[in-house]
């Protein structure tokens, strides 16, 4: 070994590794932390989600269990650790401080899911369109509504109609431009 060999061989081994790949052991999603089985090295427990600890706020990536992650070390301290690259996904996590949450897996959930999916809004005005023409021509059909009489057709109106067609319903009315889907 030549003197830079042996120069880089010391100060090598004094220089902690700041990145080691594991897969995932198990996954704690209420407290944003799983457990890391490491080749060669202890597994390491509680490591973070999110490199900062917070109040369930912000960016939070759940592995897919049994998958590989690069796990990066905080301050030179394996036992304060975070993921730092995910080979799986099972889903990402965003919350605001405003109660915002969005939850991205094989669904999207904005706010939760209580309200059911979005709606195809150009199907939706079609349909819409539909019932309004029926209406109308049913309208139209009881206002020019006669009856044939022995003595003369008479009009099947007893109470004069006041109701007025119904417009089509459009796009713009319906529509949320800020949340897009497709």
């Amino acid at each position: 070994m030549n003197l830079a060999e042996l120069i880089r061989h010391i100060v090598m081994s004094n220089i902690p590794v700041q990145v080691v790949a594991g897969k995932v052991a198990d996954i704690d999603e209420s407290n944003a932390t799983c457990t890391i089985s490491i080749q060669g090295d202890p597994t390491r427990y509680d490591v973070q989600l999110r490199s900062i600890i917070s109040n369930n706020e912000g960016f939070v990536i759940i592995p897919e269990l049994e998958s590989y992650v690069l796990v990066g070390i905080i301050n030179n301290n394996p036992v304060h650790s975070f993921i730092v690259a995910y080979s799986d996904i099972q889903k990402i996590l965003i919350k605001n401080t405003e109660s915002i949450t969005l939850e991205i897996s094989d669904t999207i959930k904005l706010n939760g899911n209580q309200y059911g999916g979005l709606i195809k809004i150009n199907e939706l005005v079609q349909r819409l369109n539909a019932i309004e023409n029926a209406f109308n021509e049913l309208l139209n059909d009881y206002k020019m509504h006669n009856h044939t009489h022995p003595q003369g057709s008479t009009t099947g109106m007893l109470i004069p109609n006041t109701q007025l067609p119904i417009h089509n319903t459009t796009v713009n009315e319906l529509e949320n431009t800020k949340v897009l889907h497709g």
